[in-house]
């Protein structure tokens, strides 16, 4: 799948497909989480990612639907990583 990627804010992107497999959108993002695993850490910080999914067809769903949808996934995942870290900091 080829998306378009956008930056919307300071530290947020995003990417848009027009009617790609889930399948290989969802093999792309993990492939980005597992570079961004590897990479560790950027002049003594750390360097993390957190993403957020969804999909939906423009006929039965505004923009600003699927864009709300991911940004919920986004803030899911954001709280799941704090969560990682307050255990493997203690």
């Amino acid at each position: 799948a080829k998306g378009e990627i956008y930056r919307i804010g300071g530290d947020e992107f995003c990417a848009i497909y027009i009617d790609p497999e889930s399948s290989s959108v969802l093999r792309e993002r993990t492939d980005l989480q597992d570079e961004c695993a590897r990479t560790g850490t950027f002049k003594d910080y750390p360097f993390g990612m957190a993403d957020g999914y969804a999909e939906g067809f423009i006929y039965n769903s505004s923009y600003d639907e699927i864009v709300s949808r991911a940004d919920e996934d986004l803030y899911r995942n954001k709280r799941l990583m704090k969560e990682i870290d307050k255990y493997e900091f203690q």
